[in-house]
């Protein structure tokens, strides 16, 4: 009995141990309470495979789905798509109608990792906040951007999926752009091979004992036990 409740421990101790950590979210970005620039977000996302969101230079409408990752952008003033401003990366750039806006991102449920290069057209101050499928949630300050030539990268990951952000421009009659954005997702968790050869092992060694004990059994149903009473027969 000890060893067979000692196996069932080690099994439960292998599979745990194959079990992911609880969710986190980590911001990279250049503001106070994220990591710093686009290589630790780069660091960090290395095993997520990422896809491009192509945005289209024409009006969007006030909601716009893109068809390859089933990401959704909304804001109320109205979507458009923009040859890049000088100095972002090239290609088009998706930006809200002016007026104080909130664009708000939904994602599919794969999602795992966002980046883009965000800013203002007027380079207002600008707020970000995030949440994750689990409730994690993340809440900037204020973004403060420099110049419209000088984009800031913002990146977000989690271990968990992403629900939705959102960006709110403070600033009144500015546009809020978003460049160069790609969403990643992470590859299926696998056990490592050596939780891996710790639950086979367990399993193994209770199968092994099971075995042992069958004979055993068996053969003691099959005794035939006498008692003396003491007493000789006339």
């Amino acid at each position: 009995m000890f060893t067979q409740k000692f196996l069932i421990s080690v099994i439960l101790v292998g599979i745990c141990c194959a079990i992911p950590a609880s969710a986190a979210l980590v911001t990279y970005c250049g503001v106070t309470g994220c990591s710093d620039s686009s290589s630790f977000f780069a660091s960090a996302t290395t095993g997520d495979t990422f896809q491009n969101i192509d945005v289209t230079a024409n009006s969007l409408g006030t909601s716009y789905t893109d068809a390859t990752t089933g990401a959704e952008f909304e804001d109320p003033m109205g979507l458009n798509g923009i040859a890049s401003p000088t100095g972002w990366p090239a290609g088009t750039a998706i930006t809200t109608g002016a007026g104080v806006s909130t664009m708000t991102i939904t994602l599919p449920s794969s999602v795992s990792a966002i980046d883009f290069y965000v800013g203002m057209m007027s380079y207002s101050n600008f707020t970000i906040s995030a949440t994750d499928s689990t409730g994690g949630t993340f809440s900037s300050g204020y973004f403060a951007q420099t110049s419209l030539t000088t984009p800031l990268f913002f990146g977000i990951t989690t271990n968990s999926t992403f629900a939705s952000f959102t960006i709110t421009s403070q600033g009144p009659g500015d546009e809020i752009t978003l460049d160069d954005i790609s969403v990643g997702s992470q590859e299926a968790p696998t056990p490592e091979a050596a939780t891996l050869l710790l639950v086979a092992t367990g399993l193994f060694m209770m199968s092994y004992f099971r075995r042992r004990r069958a004979p055993a059994q068996a053969a003691s149903r099959g005794t035939v036990r006498t008692m003396s009473t003491g007493i000789t027969p006339a």
